[in-house]
């Protein structure tokens, strides 16, 4: 656990194993199939960090229909 620094000049908390676990239920609960997937292809950049984004690899948010960014968890609901 502990606080580290990106690329990009974000803070972030490195969550213990407990955390990672209960945010992974919560992202498999609130994302599209990888099958819905294929059809709606989009590629973007994240409005929080700028990483790259690709609904092809990436999750969809069910709440917004954003990507979901795997570096930062960010999407259009926060």
């Amino acid at each position: 656990m502990g606080w580290y620094i990106t690329k990009y000049g974000k803070v972030f908390f490195q969550p213990d194993v407990e955390d990672i676990i209960e945010l992974e239920r919560t992202k498999r609960a609130r994302t599209k199939t990888s099958k819905s997937r294929k059809e709606d292809h989009r590629t973007a950049y994240c409005k929080n960090c700028g990483e790259p984004l690709d609904s092809l690899e990436d999750e969809i948010c069910l709440e917004c229909g954003w990507i979901i960014c795997p570096m930062c968890g960010d999407c259009g609901c926060t």
